[in-house]
């Protein structure tokens, strides 16, 4: 049975997984950023989650869902060309792959 790595390596092993998935080390920088950018966004704009906090699958994929379809995130999003949007599926992803 796999565990998932400390809430305080959530992120870097997040980075680790997109290099090992063959992303360049900027974009795997800017993704794991990004993934904070989503949880700020959410906090202050929808209701006060922590992405990197996720306590299960389930609560992150419906979180996720939920931030993906608001309207002001997904304004905020096509200005930063879909990189928020693109690093919380990716790191939805990776925490399905745990």
């Amino acid at each position: 049975m796999k565990t998932s790595p400390p809430m305080f390596n959530i992120k870097d092993s997040f980075k680790k997984w997109l290099l090992v998935n063959d992303y360049k080390e900027n974009t795997a920088t800017n993704y794991a950023y990004n993934v904070q950018r989503c949880s700020d966004f959410m906090s202050n704009h929808v209701e006060k989650y922590d992405f990197y906090r996720a306590k299960d699958k389930t609560e992150l994929k419906q979180k996720a869902f939920r931030l993906l379809n608001n309207m002001t995130f997904q304004e905020m999003d096509t200005k930063l060309h879909a990189q928020c949007s693109n690093a919380l599926k990716r790191y939805c992803e990776f925490v399905h792959s745990l």
